[in-house]
């Protein structure tokens, strides 16, 4: 220390020496340290040797990669300036191009990551800072960094991303159906090709056509048809498309939404028309087809009709509307009574863009009943006495269907019992379906029993009943009533002489034969009686003769 004071007062007596020998100097007891001051030259200060920066790849980072980001670790020797750190201070080394920079500092303002977040172009990636383009807080310039690790190798295989355009309908039944292709460079178009695009949907015969939208990265795929309905899902297989020379191929394309469900159907209604009658016995009957949108009418034809019903034979006609979507459909005749349900089964209709139709459905009623004959049942009805003994006898007459009321009658009526002179009487329950038959009246007493023979009722379509069948149509008719017996006006009493005899007077009239002497009974005391019986021809009045006695009595 006293040695350098020394040599410092020995050069500012030097220096102030000199001063006077050339006339600068006021005197010569000048203070040798303001001398000493006074004569240091005028350098701008060096770069702080502490100030460094050291740039490395990412421990985590993968080398050689085909993603991106590439992380790098820049440390420097002291707290920075963020702010005089930008992209613009990285310069790249390496061998790819293309590249992209971004800054992320760690939270420490010494460490910081940057990273190439796009490179076009495969080669080394080696970024590097020169000195004096990033400052700290005083205004002092960083060392040129140094490396240890500084290089990651980009492999740039070729990505290509397919998803649905977000304008898309999902599901949708029109073409075209589009979807965006991505590639992450410029390809060289002419190796993409809609022989390059693989079908993975359920869809068949989908046809494709790709349009560039001018970079050579970005493309629309549309499927532009398809024969049958289901999802389109397109992807293209690894190695298929490829950049300019260099070249390099693509890798498999990733979606996250490259499926797009394709209605290709319609539907179809087949139903009764309003004004049918049903059940019928004669044609046409007539149906109103209707499909969701207008068809090709050269694919619609009878062939398509399939008869669900139990009709047999049936022969169709098919009229359009003009519009082709309304038609009507006409059962013209059959060969075997049931019922006619036209169907039109999948896919047999098709439009000018080749949708098919769906299974066809009903919307109120496709089934109509074609028959020429008709059933009807006759039984007694639930509360009518059995035998009976008085009028009316009442009947249950339902028909299958409603007929024409005007042609049921009591000429219809057949009485197949033993009752004699039976008198009919009708009574519609309203419907033209459920009438009542009474038996209003008879001459004799037995079993009544009506039937209604074929073909003597019609509907208003014509058709004819069958002959009536029945489980309990019989009734037995047994009318109670009186009789008295009295001895004429004119008989003596008491008598002496034969014949004696008596008023037989019956309430309503019977049947003689069932009347005879052995029907008599004597209550008297007389004995040895033989009777006789006279019918006065009414069947109600009778003499009845004791003509021999063999006791008195």
């Amino acid at each position: 220390m006293e040695y350098t004071k020394l040599i410092k007062f020995i050069m500012a007596i030097f220096f102030t020496t000199v001063l006077v020998s050339c006339g600068g100097g006021e005197s010569s007891d000048a203070d040798p340290l303001a001398v000493e001051e006074a004569t240091k030259p005028s350098t701008p200060p060096a770069p702080n040797p502490d100030f460094t920066s050291i740039i490395n790849q990412e421990t985590t980072q993968v080398d050689p990669t085909t993603e991106t980001p590439i992380v790098f670790r820049v440390v420097f020797g002291r707290a920075i300036d963020a702010a005089t750190f930008t992209t613009a201070d990285i310069t790249q080394n390496g061998t790819a191009t293309g590249i992209v920079w971004d800054i992320q500092p760690l939270g420490t303002g010494l460490a910081y990551h940057i990273r190439a977040t796009t490179v076009a172009t495969e080669g080394t990636v080696i970024p590097s800072l020169a000195a004096g383009v990033v400052q700290d807080s005083t205004g002092a310039n960083n060392l040129a960094s140094t490396p240890i690790d500084d290089s990651v190798f980009f492999d740039a295989q070729l990505a290509v991303i397919i998803n649905q355009k977000v304008a898309q309908a999902d599901p949708t039944d029109v073409f075209p159906i589009e979807f965006d292709v991505a590639f992450t460079a410029p390809i060289d178009n002419a190796t993409f090709t809609t022989a390059d695009i693989t079908q993975n949907g359920t869809a068949t015969g989908v046809v494709w056509n790709i349009i560039n939208l001018g970079d050579d990265m970005n493309f629309t795929l549309q499927a532009t048809s398809a024969t049958t309905g289901g999802t389109i899902t397109p992807s293209i297989s690894a190695g298929l498309v490829g950049t300019p020379i260099p070249v390099e191929l693509n890798l498999a394309s990733t979606s996250t939404d490259n499926e797009v469900t394709y209605f290709n159907t319609f539907d179809v209604t087949v139903d009764q028309k309003l004004v049918q009658l049903d059940p019928t016995a004669n044609f046409n009957i007539e149906f109103d087809v209707i499909f969701s949108e207008a068809i090709d009418n050269l694919t619609f034809d009878a062939s398509d009709i399939t008869n669900a019903g139990t009709a047999t034979g049936i022969v169709w006609n098919v009229i359009n509307s003009g519009d082709d979507i309304n038609f009507t459909l006409q059962a013209t005749g059959g060969v075997g009574e049931g019922t006619i349900i036209p169907q039109i089964n999948a896919g047999l209709v098709q439009t000018a863009t080749l949708k098919n139709n769906t299974a066809s459905t009903n919307l109120t009623d496709g089934e109509v009943t074609w028959r020429t004959t008709f059933d009807v049942t006759v039984n007694q009805t639930v509360a009518q006495a059995d035998p009976a003994d008085s009028l009316p006898i009442e009947y249950d007459v339902v028909f299958s269907e409603a007929i024409d009321n005007t042609t049921f009658t009591t000429a219809d009526i057949t009485q197949n019992g033993t009752a004699t002179g039976i008198t009919w009487n009708i009574i519609n329950s309203g419907d033209d379906t459920n009438f009542t038959l009474q038996a209003t009246g008879a001459t004799g007493i037995g079993t009544v029993v009506p039937s209604i023979s074929a073909l003597l009722v019609q509907t208003v379509d014509g058709a004819d009943n069958n002959a009536s069948t029945s489980t309990d149509n019989s009734v037995v008719y047994a009318p109670t009533y009186t009789v008295t017996i009295e001895q004429k006006v004119a008989q003596t009493d008491p008598a002496a002489t034969l014949p004696i005899e008596f008023d037989v007077v019956f309430s309503q009239a019977i049947d003689p034969l069932t009347f005879t002497t052995a029907d008599i009974t004597q209550n008297g005391t007389a004995t040895g009686i033989t009777w006789n019986i006279i019918n006065s021809g009414d069947n109600t009045n009778f003499t009845l003769q004791a003509t021999a006695i063999v006791g008195e009595g």
